[in-house]
């Protein structure tokens, strides 16, 4: 790679850093192109030339975010810890980012994850279901899911949840009940045997 190229990249990485920070914090309508800019060292120019539009630059944004939740999701699928801790854990994180930033920013992820075209939706198809089936490997392993369950019905089960999730009414009823939530998953309405 050369110098144009490395500098473009440490630009881009700062536009992106600056633009998911100033959007969890006031949202996206709120946040204008020439706070990234600022708040990166760009100018408006500079992300306009590396993004063409600020939808662009939302779309892109919302990918870079979603490649940041499932490296934390990889680390903890591949770590030491027990099954229902991982999905413990994975399914706090999620519901601690809907908490805690601008919900108007977890709607604009909502609706990319909705387009027909979508990239998220497209990096969860590819890396989100091989996470989830290697932690169901873990738990079928570690005698935590009945075994005459499939890794399949699994993860059509997991598409209905995800599903469900997609509409505003539900995941922002969800926030409140996240741990039932996680039981429910986990062991159905009989609760634990």
């Amino acid at each position: 790679m050369d110098g144009f190229q490395k500098r473009k990249e440490v630009k881009t990485k700062a536009i992106l850093k600056s633009a998911l920070s100033l959007y969890l914090q006031k949202g996206v309508q709120d946040t204008t192109v020439a706070e990234i800019a600022a708040d990166a060292g760009v100018s408006k120019v500079t992300i306009f030339n590396y993004f063409g539009t600020k939808d662009n630059l939302i779309r892109e944004v919302i990918l870079h975010y979603i490649s940041e939740v499932y490296e934390e999701f990889h680390a903890i699928v591949h770590g030491d810890l027990s099954f229902e801790t991982k999905l413990e854990k994975m399914m706090f994180l999620e519901s601690a980012e809907m908490e805690h930033n601008s919900s108007e920013f977890i709607d604009e992820v909502m609706k990319e994850y909705n387009r027909p075209d979508s990239r998220v939706r497209e990096l969860y198809e590819q890396e989100g279901l091989e996470l989830y089936m290697n932690l169901f490997m873990q738990g079928k392993n570690d005698g935590k899911i009945h075994d005459e369950l499939t890794i399949e019905a699994m993860i059509v089960y997991l598409s209905i949840f995800t599903e469900g999730l997609r509409k505003k009414s539900v995941y922002s009823s969800v926030l409140p009940y996240t741990k039932e939530v996680m039981e429910l998953f986990l062991y159905g309405l009989a609760g634990k045997k």
